[in-house]
């Protein structure tokens, strides 16, 4: 008997002296809910003695807040000899509040009699507070998620990225809505991309794609998107490289925006534009034809009227004859002035004798009115233009040469027209003060600069304009002659 008390009492200093070792406050009641033992690591953090724990003390320690339920969640499970796991706030030794978790289990003696509880808490404050964080950095994220989200939805703006080595394709949910596909199916991959665009847009955007992945060079680019619904949006793409730390391009990363509604207004001004430059050329012609028709020949009657009274007059009447002989002379350069104005607003040399015939003489006639030099060449320029195309490099040469002799500050100017097979190229060239083309335009002293690109716009042609302060100016137009 003696051995037997003795041999469960050095089992329970063993059982106890692992309990103070464990890195948890453990804890046992009796059938009675009272507490009868913590363990050392429950009695150093609380930095309480034991008798102060037992029974009821350890009570005290535990948050008013958390207080109650521990203590339901307590006797319910008790009563119904249940395990349970809760957590709690325990006051530490030095007054801060913990959260442990507590997770207690019943026991039971060889016979299968209830005996008590046994428990054993772990300190999760840290656990809690890296919870916390990371719920709110979450949060923080589904923010920003949100927020870029109903960015793009209000730009019209869609997001993708591309690895090349998977063709694995994430695209945004407002690329989705821009490409009319549904935002639950996988996205499209590379090899599917031909679908989503025109067979010439889509030759573009493969070609800037594979330049990017070779290069790493980024493109933007206009493209005609074609939806499942038969509509065709417009969309600006653009496109990255993004390097690994190897410097190898391992995805490609960019965007989509829709630019429908830009790409319509410019078609609306496109055609007003051209509405507006088909009017004045009209207008022109039918003030060239009055001109020449109605005031020219007028004025021509009148010059040979007073050349007949002219001779109908006495010798002796030298001062009559001067006076007539001046009027003559100042109603002929009145014919002149009116017939070259004529020829200025519509050229009939354009009409009937081609482009080449027709800047030859303007510069000859332009070089006598202005006392000017005008030096021009051309060479293998199409002997059949579309009208339109003649017209627009017409009138691109009258506006530059015209803004050369009003601004350059010199006499002399170079003009030369060369075809290359499917354009004709149109170069007005001076040695003058120069000026700021950008300034210009923001001053609204752009205008005729304007009017050449609209004109080589219609016709699907180009303006590039050269110019430097004291090294002159270089007026480059060039128009398309094959015609779709």
């Amino acid at each position: 008997m003696t051995s037997g008390v003795s041999s469960h009492q050095d089992r329970e200093g063993l059982w106890q002296l692992v309990a103070d070792r464990l890195p948890l406050l453990v804890w046992i009641s009796s059938t009675d809910k009272r507490c009868t033992y913590f363990n050392k690591p429950w009695l150093d953090f609380t930095g309480r003695a034991l008798e102060s724990e037992l029974g009821d003390g350890w009570a005290d320690g535990v948050h008013t807040a958390d207080l109650q339920q521990r203590l339901d969640t307590y006797v319910r499970a008790f009563d119904h000899r249940e395990s349970f796991v809760m957590e709690y706030r325990l006051r530490r030794h030095d007054g801060e509040y913990r959260w442990v978790l507590d997770s207690a289990a019943p026991l039971f003696d060889a016979d299968d009699a209830f005996t008590g509880y046994i428990g054993a808490c772990f300190d999760v404050t840290d656990f809690r507070r890296a919870e916390a964080e990371r719920n709110i950095a979450n949060e923080r994220l589904r923010h920003k998620e949100m927020e870029l989200k109903e960015a793009q939805r209000l730009a019209g703006v869609g997001s993708w990225q591309w690895d090349p080595d998977t063709d694995t394709v994430v695209w945004s949910e407002e690329l989705y809505r821009i490409a009319g596909r549904d935002p639950s199916l996988p996205a499209v991959t590379y090899k599917e991309h031909s679908q989503l665009y025109t067979r010439e847009s889509w030759e573009r955007l493969r070609s800037a794609v594979e330049t990017s992945l070779h290069t790493g060079a980024p493109y933007e680019l206009d493209l005609e998107m074609v939806r499942a619904d038969g509509t065709r949006p417009w969309v600006t793409g653009r496109g990255e490289a993004h390097r690994d730390s190897t410097g190898r391009i391992a995805r490609l990363r960019g965007t989509v925006q829709d630019i429908t509604e830009r790409k319509h207004s410019e078609e609306a001004l496109s055609t007003v534009n051209r509405r507006l430059i088909e009017a004045q050329d009209s207008e022109r012609a039918r003030i060239a034809r009055d001109l020449h028709d109605d005031i020219g020949q007028r004025l021509a009657l009148l010059s040979l009227g007073l050349e007949q009274l002219k001779r109908l007059q006495p010798d002796s009447a030298g001062e009559t004859l001067g006076g007539l002989h001046a009027l003559q002379k100042q109603t002929s350069e009145i014919a002149a002035d009116v017939q070259a104005l004529s020829h200025e607003l519509h050229s009939p040399r354009l009409l009937h004798l081609g482009v080449v015939a027709a800047i030859r003489g303007f510069c000859e006639e332009l070089s006598g009115q202005q006392h000017v030099g005008i030096d021009f060449g051309h060479e293998n320029v199409p002997g059949s233009m579309p009208p339109e195309v003649s017209l627009c490099l017409f009138r691109v040469l009258q506006e530059a040469l015209q803004n050369g002799v009003r601004h350059s500050r010199v006499r002399r100017f170079d003009v030369h027209l060369r075809g290359t097979g499917d354009a004709v190229h149109l170069t007005v060239r001076d040695e003058g003060v120069g000026f700021d083309v950008a300034a210009a335009a923001s001053r609204g002293r752009g205008l005729g600069l304007t009017s050449m690109r609209e004109r080589l716009k219609l016709v699907g042609g180009e303006l590039l304009i050269e110019s430097h302060s004291k090294r002159g100016t270089t007026v480059l137009a060039r128009a398309p002659v094959r015609q779709s």
